[in-house]
C-alpha cells in the first residue's frame, strides 16, 4: 500500500522560493521520551519546517533545536559544508511526525530520524522565516521523490511506512 506525503498548498512561486519544505513535528526519541517520562518531564514537539536536500547526505537541525527538545548526542561524525572544512557535530536519535495519505485516509506515523546537530545559521532571523533544518539523503532513502515543477507540487511516496510506534 502506497503512502504519500504532499506539499501543502501554496503558490508556484513558494515552491521555486523556498523550494520542497516538508511540516511536521520534531520530538525526542520514544526511549528519551520515556527515560523523560519516569523523570517527570516533558517536552512538547516542535513544529518544523524541512527542506528536501538531495545534496546531504545526511539530515540536519539545529544545535539550538535539538537541545531545546531535549535530544541526547549519540557519536559525532564530520560534517562538510559550503565551506569544505569539515566541523564535529553530534547525532542526535529524534522522531519526526508527518501526516501520510494512503489510498482511503490520512494518518500520522511517527518516523525514526537520526538528525546531526549543526551550527545555528540564522541566529538573527525570525523563526518561523526560515526552515528549521534538512531532509537528506539518509531519509530519501525510505521515500521515492516526485518533484513536478510544471504544477509546482512536490510528492513522497512510500510503499512501507516505517513508524516508529
Amino acid at each position: 500500500m502506497t503512502h504519500a506525503y504532499r506539499c501543502p498548498l501554496g503558490s508556484g512561486a513558494e515552491l521555486v522560493r523556498n523550494g520542497p519544505v516538508v511540516l511536521g513535528k520534531l520530538r525526542p526519541s520514544r526511549e528519551v521520551r520515556e527515560a523523560m517520562q519516569m523523570r517527570g518531564e516533558f517536552v512538547p514537539p516542535q513544529q518544523v519546517k524541512l527542506l528536501i536536500d538531495t545534496g546531504a547526505s545526511f539530515s540536519m537541525v539545529s544545535r539550538s533545536l535539538a537541545t531545546g527538545l531535549g535530544l541526547q548526542p549519540l557519536r559525532r561524525h564530520a560534517v562538510v559544508g559550503v565551506s569544505q572544512k569539515a566541523e564535529m557535530c553530534w547525532v542526535y536519535e529524534a522522531t519526526l511526525d508527518l501526516w501520510l495519505e494512503g489510498p482511503s485516509s490520512r494518518v500520522e506515523v511517527a518516523l525514526p530520524l537520526s538528525v546531526t546537530g549543526v551550527a545555528d545559521a540564522h541566529a538573527d532571523v525570525p523563526h518561523d522565516a526560515v526552515v528549521s533544518g534538512l531532509l537528506g539523503r539518509d531519509f530519501l532513502a525510505s521515500f521515492v521523490l516526485l518533484y513536478d515543477g510544471p504544477r509546482a507540487r512536490f510528492e513522497l511516496r512510500t510503499e512501507r511506512v516505517r513508524a516508529e510506534d
